[in-house]
């Protein structure tokens, strides 16, 4: 099924629907729009937002013409009625009281009927969780990968680079060094196949004098960018 969301036809998953007889109805009518809002003519959309009567304006701005406010994101432009409480970041339009943190710019955005408030934020990196690997194996478990999943965002949101440490453990004989080596190279091409550019990260190896007798892990540290030196693949 399809519907009319802001004057575009998109699908609507089934979890969406609640079925009365055989004619289905949406559970949530926020999600339709019963008019179509074409852009106006007058507004040219671009790469870097909207463009009106020669001002450009940003990503996360909406330009108010008659009875429309609208929005540019890569040289598409989405109107609705101008008498919304929500506001416009990155192609969608989003509801009243929303908040988003802009890593590169350290602020905070918050809807305020219809326009972006601008605060201070905290742009630190997440804490970066500890991977664990069972003793004498390389296989990254699916309950270990999710810890990662917040990473490639993030290193979108503050461009630095990642080093991957992987702790040698003794009680794993002569293979240890080769099992750690091998434990960073899991997570390494993890975080490439989800988007992460393998020059953001490095593979280093760990080699404590004495075993703590925890489990084998994979640890991170995060070099900020501007700290960082020249980018340089890991091995």
């Amino acid at each position: 099924m399809e519907v009319l969301v802001y004057g575009r036809i998109e699908p609507i998953p089934p979890e969406r629907l609640k079925y009365h007889l055989v004619y289905p109805s949406l559970t949530d009518v926020r999600l339709c729009a019963l008019h179509p809002f074409p852009p106006p003519a007058e507004l040219e959309a671009n790469e870097t937002g909207c463009k009106l009567q020669g001002r450009q304006y940003a990503p996360e701005e909406h330009v108010t013409i008659g009875e429309q406010m609208c929005g540019c994101h890569r040289g598409r432009a989405s109107c609705q009625p101008n008498d919304s409480s929500s506001c416009f970041y990155a192609g969608e339009w989003l509801p009243d009281k929303s908040a988003l943190l802009l890593r590169r710019s350290c602020e905070v955005l918050q809807c305020n009927s219809g326009n972006w408030a601008r605060s201070p934020g905290d742009c630190s990196f997440p804490m970066l969780a500890l991977v664990g690997f069972a003793l004498r194996s390389t296989a990254l478990e699916p309950k270990e990968a999710a810890k990662l999943e917040p990473l490639p965002q993030a290193l979108r949101e503050l461009p630095g680079s990642i080093r991957i440490i992987a702790r040698v453990k003794a009680n794993e004989g002569q293979n240890a060094e080769q099992l750690a080596q091998e434990r960073a190279q899991q997570v390494k091409r993890w975080l490439v196949r989800h988007g992460v550019s393998p020059e953001a990260l490095r593979v280093e190896i760990e080699r404590p004098e004495i075993d703590d007798g925890g489990p084998p892990l994979v640890r991170f540290r995060f070099v900020p960018q501007s700290r960082a030196s020249a980018p340089r693949p890991g091995p």
